[in-house]
Order: structure tokens, then C-alpha cells, then sequence
């Protein structure tokens, strides 16, 4: 695994807590829907399937929480990878790309420096992370 990729872990977890979160949202909007013409009419009751959705709303909480604290582990584990950089610079430059989610721009912009030059501290500060 290059460094990069390494560094990229919370990033990705981050993203699919996110997804499971708007899954669940829209599992639970959907309990709440009632449709007007349906109500009153004969037939099939969309409480038949009350009992499928709040269960796959439990699971996906299940997963979701599952998922939170593997991202916690491994955002201390980055984080204390990142903190071993000893160039103060290039640890800014990596904090706030991997742990902060930053663009090119809003790092060049508030570190006061040209984006040509952030991708230049950048590629030095990923020869210094050790891979765990």
C-alpha cells in the first residue's frame, strides 16, 4: 500500500458511513410515506412490509456503528502517522488533505502558498509517512 493510499483509508470510510446514514434516512422516510389513494382500499397493507424495513434499518445501524469505530481506530492511527512527520509544514499540508478532507485550492489559499507549490510539499510529506 503506498502512502497515499494509506493516508486515504478515512477518507473512503468517511464516504461510507455517509451512504449507510442516507440509507437509513431513506429507509425512514419511507416508514413515514402514506400514500392517500391507497389508504382505505382493499388488498395488501404497506404495514406487511413494516417489519422488513425497520429491521433492515437495524442492520444497516448495526453496520454504521461497526464502521464508526473502525474509522475512529484508524483516524488515530493516521493522525499519530501524521504527527510523526517532524517538518511542521509538510504535517499541515497532510492534515489538512487526509484528516480534514481539504482542496488543492483551500490549502494553497490558507497556507498562503501556490497549489504548484502545496503538490510539491505534498509529494515530500508522503515520502515521510510510514505505512502501518
Amino acid at each position: 500500500m503506498t502512502p497515499k493510499e494509506y493516508l486515504s483509508q478515512v477518507r473512503k470510510m468517511d464516504s461510507r458511513l455517509k451512504l449507510i446514514g442516507l440509507k437509513i434516512e431513506k429507509l425512514r422516510s419511507a416508514l413515514d410515506y402514506r400514500s392517500p389513494a391507497l389508504e382505505g382500499s382493499g388488498g395488501g397493507s404497506s404495514a406487511d412490509k413494516l417489519p422488513d424495513t425497520i429491521s433492515l434499518i437495524v442492520d444497516y445501524e448495526q453496520q454504521a456503528e461497526e464502521l464508526r469505530q473502525e474509522y475512529i481506530a484508524k483516524y488515530k492511527e493516521i493522525d499519530r502517522s501524521i504527527a510523526a512527520v517532524p517538518d511542521p509544514v509538510l504535517r499541515e499540508v497532510l492534515e489538512r488533505r487526509y484528516l480534514l478532507y481539504q482542496r488543492w485550492e483551500q490549502i494553497a489559499e490558507e497556507m498562503h502558498f501556490t497549489q504548484r507549490h502545496i503538490h510539491r510539499l505534498h509529494g515530500s510529506a508522503l515520502q515521510k509517512i510510514k505505512c502501518h
